[in-house]
């Protein structure tokens, strides 16, 4: 039987946290409906853990950049690793990268193995006000995200007419998915599908054989 396979990228998976919260629940969405999800994160050491379908795998990073930005550039080195890892041992169909601390390892996996990437995007920086001297980076990095991405996925509308006015995503390619909408779950797997069948084109050659 074909199990189809998530590769989530989060900064961490820490209850209360609203990126945390959102990957759990969407993991469990995911698993209760035959998909196995892997999660990489940043945590204090290095771990796998499996509850049923889903696979926490923990990276430790001991360096400590001067900021925000350089410390998630750095941190994104250890994602692709433990990602390219994962691909080996488990292998993956889908990647599901969130915001832009996690997204430039998300894009470098999708460039690896040919996988398709969604992203979710919780906030923009322009949301956030555009007051880190890196912020223009980390925009820019957003706009990348999109770019490439076949699927941008967002929480409200202030996000998806940021992500729209701000960055120039076209609107078809945006999708709002609220965590406390009755039809969530529904749309959730509605998005993947679509994601696995893009999977199966792509790769559709190499399948038939």
């Amino acid at each position: 039987m074909f199990v189809k396979k998530i590769l989530m990228l989060a900064e961490r998976m820490q209850p209360g946290n609203g990126v945390s919260d959102y990957c759990g629940k969407l993991s469990s969405i995911l698993s209760e409906n035959g998909y196995e999800v892997h999660i990489a994160f940043f945590s204090g050491s290095d771990y796998t853990e499996r509850i049923g379908n889903i696979y926490k795998h923990g990276i430790s990073f001991v360096l400590h950049g001067n900021n925000l930005f350089t410390w998630a550039m750095m941190m994104n080195n250890e994602l692709k690793r433990r990602g390219r890892e994962i691909f080996n041992e488990h292998g993956f169909d889908v990647i599901h990268a969130n915001d832009w601390l996690t997204t430039p390892a998300g894009i470098a996996m999708k460039k690896l193995t040919g996988k398709p990437l969604l992203v979710t995007i919780h906030s923009t920086e322009n949301e956030r006000g555009f007051s880190d001297p890196q912020s223009p980076s980390i925009s820019d990095i957003e706009w990348w995200a999109c770019y490439e991405a076949a699927k941008v996925l967002v929480s409200s509308q202030r996000t998806f007419h940021s992500i729209k006015n701000d960055l120039g995503v076209p609107a078809e390619k945006i999708d709002i998915l609220k965590l406390h909408d009755d039809s969530w779950q529904e749309r959730v797997l509605d998005i993947y599908s679509r994601a696995l069948v893009m999977e199966n084109v792509i790769h559709g050659e190499q399948t038939a054989d």
